[in-house]
């Protein structure tokens, strides 16, 4: 019987479908169980240390609870783990030996259609499966379970029965007390708590019966004060952003649960099992519950469960982290996709999708075929030139039922349904899945900045691209006309794209095929950015080589001076009744609002794509120095010119430390973490090389943490977590940083 309440937990918590609102809200009608809609896949362990399996390296789970982000990613890498796999499907004797349900055990009640069922392994490293069966009280609304059978067919069986009916107590692993205006739907939220009615001395459990042989152990669930309370309550304890394994960022609300019965033999009868287990789950809008943390079965306090006798975190199936548009001609566009870390171990392809207007207002017209998992791009042909398609991709799995040998085809989830992470609380998803990416054709006549290769191109930037430029740049191939147009693809910007898609490298070229081409092709090829783009657009519009300065600086208007002040508060206050209408620059500048608290506590002007209220009041407070306002800390990446020297300190960006370098010559030297620093019109804050070594030249490819938009807006760049540095003593002279550039330097 020690097992019992781990397998009754686990299975009627974490099996149905749940959904939550993006308002972090969780719905009645989200809930609804649906035949096979979802596989679901997580990857399980045993016994494991709750520090072990965050960043954060929080021991307990008051410290987990205390957390608003939770990165789950070092559980990828952790050894003993093994897939386990849910599935919703009919109320019928194909997937379970409970049905015909001749026992009365609530499989069969009049309500169940249909079951939730997993598959996994038990305590013994043995294949097991369980099954439960729910049913769906709309009028009150509660979700109730009605039976559970853990290790069904096995000797180490353990089965929940709690069929409806006259002194039965009700088991709601779900209610939703609160009724939405307007549109009577209801739901639950953070803080709010309910549990199960106390069992007094009820028959309900049994182990050791396998598929309701005879024989085996039956148990009376009960409340043995003060140990027990004979009952399972449950607690919504807040919204947050979770990281999974697959490095998937999602919002999630964080649900705990307490199950604390003492089981008897007879009643009154000899206490066999006290039992008070604790339970962390993780639910995402839209989706349902994909991380589950279950303490060992004698857990007296929260603040004692430090090891999860049972994780099981979720990884799939789930659409790539991120798509780029990687090669296009005048009749195709080819795009690739990043599947995230363990995705590929649970899918058995992928499916590309594709229309001429964006995935998330429709589901999209056209789909691929089945891809091989092992391919991660796919080239759309029989475009217009100039054509511009939409293209999202999904996972998918050809899943073999053990027992009743159905097989099933499973996609993972795909627009216009989405999930994600609304990372900067302006309610929007900053991470999205699936993702999606505008891809154009070429023009008639045009090419991808970088195609040298073959003589007629093929759309996109490689190795070959590379080789053959440097071919040419040595003498040993001749340069044509096509490459001085194709190959220009230097001077250039780098344009950051939204979170979840990678930077493109926009061209703007100076009529030659030079070495500073070669190596920008190179940086290409080898993928430090997701495309070469024909023409620069920044995303979402932006001034054209005009700097945005300080945040609100809009007066006067025409001739803005540099500062924030009351004058620029009246003409944001005039715009915001229709007096007066904001130039494109003026609404970049003026879009202070939302904000949120930066390094240092400055306020960090976020923006919604409007100017408000909100604006005025927050522009009102900083020009009476109620608060520092900022432009946020982005990352951008820039090239550098050779004639540009720099001083350098090290900086740490997540887990890569490189070197970096700061300020032009004649400078003084920043820290990247100082927020209250003006440096050369608060633009460069600090250069950061991307390569593996030292910085070799200027004329390398630098990132730089960039506090102000300047020609790309806020809400279009990708916001860089945890940029911490360290200052150190200079590396050298600005000697050391002189022009050294070879080609034998950039040898692949």
């Amino acid at each position: 019987m020690r097992s019992f309440l781990l397998a009754a937990v686990a299975a009627l918590l974490a099996a149905p479908a749940l959904a939550v609102a993006p308002a972090m809200k969780l719905y009645q009608d989200d809930f609804a169980l649906v035949a096979f809609e979802r596989l679901t896949t997580n990857r399980s362990f045993q016994n494991a240390p709750l520090s072990e399996l965050t960043t954060s390296g929080a021991s307990s789970a008051p410290a987990l609870e205390a957390l608003a982000t939770w990165d789950f990613t070092p559980a990828a890498a952790r050894a003993n783990g093994y897939f386990s796999f849910g599935q919703v499907v009919p109320a019928s004797s194909a997937w379970t030996c409970y049905l015909p349900d001749t026992i009365g055990c609530g499989f069969g009640s009049p309500n169940v259609s249909l079951l939730a069922v997993g598959d996994g392994r038990n305590d013994q490293g043995q294949a097991s499966r369980s099954v439960a069966a729910y049913e769906f009280d709309s009028a009150n609304g509660r979700v109730l379970g009605r039976a559970l059978v853990f290790d069904e067919g096995l000797s180490s069986e353990i089965r929940l029965c709690l069929p409806p009916g006259p002194g039965q107590p009700d088991f709601p692993v779900a209610v939703f007390p609160h009724v939405e205006g307007g549109t009577q739907r209801r739901y639950m939220q953070a803080l709010d708590e309910w549990s199960s009615d106390v069992f007094d001395c009820i028959p309900a459990a049994t182990q050791g019966a396998p598929c309701h042989s005879a024989g085996g152990t039956n148990a009376n669930l009960d409340a043995n004060p003060p140990t027990t309370e004979g009952r399972q309550r449950f607690r919504v304890v807040k919204a947050g952003t979770v990281t999974l394994p697959s490095g998937h960022v999602l919002d999630a609300l964080l649900i705990e649960s307490f199950t604390s019965y003492s089981g008897r033999l007879g009643c009154p009868g000899l206490v066999v099992l006290n039992l008070r287990q604790w339970r962390l789950t993780w639910a995402v809008p839209e989706y349902g519950p994909i991380l589950s943390l279950t303490s060992t079965p004698d857990t007296a306090t929260l603040a004692g469960f430090a090891t999860a006798e049972g994780a099981s975190l979720g990884v799939g199936l789930l659409p790539p982290i991120s798509i780029q548009a990687t090669g296009a001609t005048t009749s195709s566009v080819t795009v690739s996709w990043d599947p995230g870390t363990l995705v590929s171990s649970i899918a058995d392809g992928w499916i590309v999708h594709w229309g001429p207007a964006s995935g998330t207002a429709g589901a999209p017209p056209f789909s691929s075929h089945p891809i091989p998992v092992g391919t991660t791009s796919y080239t759309i042909n029989g475009l217009a030139p100039g054509q511009t398609v939409y293209v999202s991709v999904t996972s998918r799995r050809a899943y073999l039922d053990p027992k009743s040998s159905v097989s099933t085809v499973y996609e993972s989830i795909g627009l216009p349904q989405r999930i994600g992470a609304d990372l900067d609380g302006d309610g929007d998803l900053d991470t999205a899945y699936p993702p999606e990416v505008a891809a154009t054709a070429l023009q008639a006549g045009g090419c991808v900045k970088g195609d040298v290769a073959p003589a007629e191109g093929d759309g996109r930037v490689s190795l070959s691209d590379y080789l053959t430029g440097r071919a040419k740049l040595t003498g040993r191939a001749e340069i044509t006309a096509r490459d001085t147009t194709c190959g220009d693809a230097a001077p250039g910007t780098v344009i950051c794209a939204p979170v979840g898609s990678a930077s493109h490298w926009c061209a703007s070229g100076n009529g030659a095929f030079t070495l500073s081409d070669l190596l920008v092709i190179r940086r290409l090829a080898t993928g430090a950015f997701a495309n070469s783009c024909a023409t620069c657009q920044v995303f979402g519009g932006a001034l054209s080589g005009e700097e945005l300065r300080m945040p609100g600086d809009i007066a006067p208007r025409g001739n803005a001076d540099g500062a924030l002040n009351i004058g620029d508060v009246v003409v944001a206050l005039r715009m915001t009744v229709a007096l007066e209408t904001p130039t494109a620059e003026e609404l970049l500048r003026a879009d202070v609002a939302p904000t949120r608290v930066g390094a240092g506590g400055v306020t960090e002007a976020v923006g919604n794509g409007s100017v408000t209220i909100g604006d005025v009041v927050t522009m009102l407070r900083a020009s009476v120095q109620l608060e520092n306002l900022r432009w946020p800390r982005r990352l951008v990446r820039a090239h550098v010119d050779d004639s540009v020297d720099f001083v350098g300190f090290k900086l740490t960006v997540g887990a890569w430390p490189t070197w970096a370098v700061a300020e032009p010559a004649g400078v003084s030297q920043v820290p990247c973490d100082d927020s209250t620093v003006d440096v050369v019109g608060d633009q460069w804050v600090a250069l950061c090389d991307t390569s593996p070594a030292t910085v070799q030249a200027p004329t390398d490819l630098f990132d730089f943490a960039y506090r102000s938009p300047a020609i790309v807006p806020a809400s279009s760049l990708v916001v860089v977590p945890g940029v911490t540095a360290t200052t150190v003593s200079r590396p050298g002279t600005f000697d050391d940083f002189e022009p050294s550039v070879t080609l034998s330097n950039f040898e692949p």
